[in-house]
Parts: structure tokens; sequence; C-alpha cells
């Protein structure tokens, strides 16, 4: 009887085994969803105010390891957009400090003279219609990076200068670019708090008329 018993205990703990084998493992079976990781492609735009029309002409980019890049088009009223991703990072804010050769920086809402991180930046040349004049300018760099929760864009190229004369409400830089063939210095201005809009100028004295910023 107990030798019975016994063979009845021994069966039982085979078959549970057996169905333990056979179960499926819940433990992880979902992935992992981590924002931090994932790459989303945006469109991301700024504006050149005052100014009838921009375009930019490519050269190179620098972005941030494993983000989208999708390019530089225009958008009409001085407006450019550029689609990639947003994660910073300070290889690409090396980059874009690099590429402009000791040129002059000037950043929306920025703390500082040139940015520590970036999302993106992308040099090229930069073609804008201006009261009537075609003014090309070479090498230009465009960057985006944040301050807090907004986004924010930096602008510079080699031979940028800053100007400490000019109208006090604004922030000023200046470059050579042509205009039909001639060298032309143009006026970059912008305020203290903005995000992502300069101002167009031939004159630092006269307030640029796209004076107040609107965000993108």
């Amino acid at each position: 009887m107990k030798a019975f018993q016994g063979l009845r205990v021994l069966l039982s703990s085979l078959l549970i085994g057996t169905a333990s084998l056979a179960a499926p493992i819940q433990e992880n079976s979902s992935p992992k969803q981590d924002s931090e990781t994932q790459a989303t492609i945006r469109d991301n735009d700024m504006t050149f105010r005052d100014s009838s029309s921009a375009s930019f002409s490519y050269q190179s980019h620098s972005i941030t390891s494993g983000q989208p890049w999708g390019g530089v088009s225009s958008l009409g009223g001085g407006s450019l957009r550029v689609r990639a991703g947003r994660k910073k990072s300070s290889p690409v804010a090396n980059w874009f400090n690099s590429q402009s050769s000791g040129g002059a920086k000037m950043g929306c809402s920025a703390p500082s003279s040139q940015p520590s991180e970036l999302n993106f930046a992308v040099k090229g040349t930069l073609t804008l219609n201006y009261r009537g004049g075609v003014y090309t300018c070479p090498n230009f760099l465009l960057g985006q990076g944040s301050v807090g929760t907004m986004n924010n864009w930096w602008i510079t190229a080699p031979g940028m200068t800053t100007v400490p004369n000019g109208l006090p409400t604004f922030r000023w830089t200046k470059m050579q670019c042509t205009k039909s063939g001639t060298s032309t210095t143009v006026y970059f201005a912008t305020i203290p708090t903005c995000s992502g809009s300069f101002d167009v100028a031939l004159d630092p004295n006269v307030a640029p008329s796209g004076a107040s910023e609107t965000k993108p």
C-alpha cells in the first residue's frame, strides 16, 4: 500500500513538472519603451525676418549620433525648415564652433557667447531676398539647441563679428555677403528673448521692421 502511494506521488510530480515546462514564460515578454532612445525626425523652423525669401544651399552638417537627418528646405517669407531629430550633444556644438573659424556666434535667449550642446548644425550658403536685393552669404552655419523647455537657434560664419554700437535693444553681428557680385556688409540682429528669429538689416542704427518676436 505504501509503495502504491509513493508511486502516485512520483507520477503527480512528473505531471506538474511537464506542465511547467510547456507553459509560456511571461516575464519580460514586452519590449521596453525608452523615450530617451527613440529617434524621431521633426520639423524645425527658423526665420530671417524682413526677408521676402530665404534659401540655403547645403554643404555639410553635424547631428547627435543615432538621430535622423532630413535636410534643409525653404518655407517662404524668409523661413527655413530643417528636418532632423532633437537630442543635444557636445560634439555637435564643437563642430558648429570650429566651423566658424573664430567667427562670432549669436544665439536666441543664449546665456553664453557660444553653444556647449546642440541638437544639430548645418553649414551652407544662405541667400536672402531683402528689400529688392539678393544677398548671398557663404559658409553660413545654423544650429539648434535648447534653453529650458524652449528650442533656440544659433547663427555664425567665418568672419562674422559683433557690433557693439548698434541700437541697444538688439544684439548685432555682421558679415560680408555679396550683392550682384559686390561685397556688402549684412547685419543680423536679435532681441534678448527670442527662440528662432533673426532680423536682417543693412544699417545697425535703424530698427529692423520685423522687430517683434514671434516664436516659430
